[in-house]
């Protein structure tokens, strides 16, 4: 008799649901209707039933996102720019302290934004007061990296 349980308790419920619903395995889109067993067929992950919002709040985590993105665009193509501007042996061109603020702001910009979309869960996880004070940070971030190439370049 103990081994007609599920070694999970909740792969019963996830078998009788997916007996009759047509449902898409999450990691390849094959239909996981009549599932047997808590793996895909398919790609061969494993499955779990889970509970989660109908309507994640994910408007901080975009805001960060958008924030890193803003800054990796703004420096990158402002550093990729000096690059070319240099490689043509142009004689004046831009402060090297600027150029070495774009460098490192792109890279840090690039890494952030890594990071936000590999940990997205964990974001999602923060209290709302920590995912707004990541949001801004991450605009904050971008506004002194501009502030800090402008203030260079005006020198």
């Amino acid at each position: 008799m103990a081994d007609t349980q599920p070694p999970f308790p909740s792969q019963g419920h996830l078998t009788a649901y997916l007996a009759d619903h047509d449902v898409p395995c999450p990691a390849c889109t094959y239909n996981l209707r009549g599932l047997t067993a808590d793996r895909c067929p398919e790609c061969n992950r494993e499955l779990v039933l889970q509970i989660r919002l109908a309507e994640p709040r994910i408007g901080a985590w975009i805001a960060a996102l958008a924030g890193a993105a803003a800054m990796l665009g703004f420096n990158g193509l402002l550093f990729l720019y000096f690059l070319a501007y240099m490689a043509r042996g142009r004689r004046y061109g831009p402060p090297w302290p600027s150029v070495a603020t774009l460098l490192v702001s792109t890279v840090i910009a690039a890494f952030g934004l890594a990071q936000l979309i590999k940990r997205r869960r964990a974001f999602g996880n923060l209290s709302a007061g920590a995912r707004g004070t990541w949001a801004a940070g991450a605009w904050l971030t971008t506004a002194a990296s501009a502030i800090a190439f402008f203030s260079f370049v005006d020198n």
